[in-house]
C-alpha cells in the first residue's frame, strides 16, 4: 500500500442506488467494490437483503458480499479486520477501493477505528446466546438493565445481537460495554485519505423505489427464499434471531408463512420496515458522518 492511500466510500439508505452508483465509480477507476452492508455480509437471503446480482459482480469485482455463514456473528471490529485486508489487497492488485454500504457503524469504524474492546471466551458467549434463547429479548433486555443499565438505555430492546454482545462483555469483564465504547479510538488505516460520498435523495422518491424494489423481489422469488431459510433453522439448529434475519421484511415474511397475516398485509409491514429504516439511515448519515460530495 502507498503511504497516502485515497479509498472512496459511498455510503445512503437503502434504495437509493448505491450499488449502481458504485459500479459507475469502479468502472471508471478501475476499482473493487467491498461491501459495507451488514447484511449482505451473509450467504444467506440474497434477494431480500438486495445483494448485487450475479451479473454485476462479474461486471466489476466485489469483495466481502456473501462470504459468512449465518451461524457467523460479525461485530464491527470483525468487519474492519475482512475491510482492511481487503483493501490492502485492492492496492496490492492495482486496483482502487470502493467501500460501499449503509451500516453507518462499519464505515466510521473502518474510517475512525473503534475504541479497543475486550476478547471474550466462547464459553461466555454461549452461555449469554443460550440465556437470550431461554428468556426472550425483552426479558433478556431487562437482565442487561440489572447488569450494565447504561448500555441497556443506549441499545434498542429488538437489537438482539447488541443486546447479547453488551451483556457478554460485562459477563466477561464486569465492566460496561460503554466503558469500553468511550475509549479513545484507533483508525485502522491511520495514512488513508478517505474520499465520502453520500449518494441520497428525497425521502418521498426513495419510499417509491423502496417500493417498486421490494416488489420485484417477491416476484424474484423472496418469500420463497425465507421460506427455504425457516427451513434451514430447523434442519441445522441456527439461532431464530441469526444475523440474516435482520433483512427488511424477513419478520414480516415470516409471520406471512406462518399464517399469522396475509400477503398484502405482509408486503405492507416490509415496506413499513424499509421506509422506517431509511429514515433511520438518513438522520443517522446527517449526524454522524461528514461528506465530501452528495450525489441526488
Amino acid at each position: 500500500m502507498t503511504s497516502t492511500p485515497d479509498i472512496t466510500i459511498i455510503a445512503g439508505p437503502t434504495a437509493v442506488g448505491k450499488s449502481a452508483y458504485a459500479i459507475t465509480q469502479a468502472r471508471a477507476k478501475n476499482g473493487v467494490i467491498i461491501n459495507a452492508d451488514s447484511v449482505q455480509i451473509y450467504a444467506d437471503l440474497p434477494i431480500l437483503s438486495a445483494r448485487p446480482t450475479h451479473a454485476d459482480m462479474v461486471t466489476v469485482p466485489h469483495e466481502l458480499y456473501g462470504i459468512l455463514d449465518a451461524r457467523t456473528v460479525c461485530n464491527a471490529q470483525d468487519y474492519v479486520d475482512r475491510a482492511v485486508a481487503a483493501i490492502h489487497t485492492a492496492f496490492e492488485n492495482g486496483q482502487h477501493p470502493i467501500v460501499v454500504g449503509g451500516t453507518g457503524l462499519y464505515l466510521t469504524a473502518l474510517c475512525d477505528g473503534l475504541s479497543p474492546l475486550p476478547s471474550v471466551p466462547e464459553d461466555v458467549r454461549v452461555q449469554a446466546r443460550a440465556l437470550h434463547a431461554q428468556m426472550g429479548t425483552p426479558a433478556f433486555h431487562a437482565h442487561l438493565a440489572t447488569l450494565d443499565p447504561v448500555m441497556s438505555q443506549r441499545l434498542r430492546p429488538t437489537d438482539t445481537q447488541r443486546l447479547i454482545r453488551a451483556a457478554e462483555v460485562f459477563m466477561a469483564t464486569g465492566r460496561s460495554l460503554a466503558t469500553w465504547q468511550d475509549a479513545p479510538r484507533v483508525p485502522p488505516l491511520p495514512t488513508a485519505r478517505f474520499h465520502k460520498i453520500l449518494v441520497d435523495g428525497p425521502r418521498a422518491v426513495l419510499r417509491m423505489r423502496a417500493q417498486s424494489r421490494l416488489g420485484a423481489m417477491i416476484t424474484a422469488g423472496a418469500i420463497d427464499e425465507v421460506a427455504e431459510f425457516l427451513d434451514r433453522i430447523l434442519r441445522d439448529g441456527l439461532d431464530e434471531n441469526c444475523p440474516p434475519t435482520r433483512a427488511l421484511g424477513y419478520s414480516a415474511f415470516v409471520d406471512y408463512l406462518d399464517g399469522v397475516m396475509d400477503l398484502d398485509t405482509a408486503v405492507a409491514s416490509a415496506f413499513t420496515q424499509t421506509a422506517q429504516y431509511i429514515k433511520r439511515q438518513q438522520t443517522w448519515f446527517r449526524h454522524q458522518m461528514a461528506f465530501d460530495d452528495v450525489v441526488e
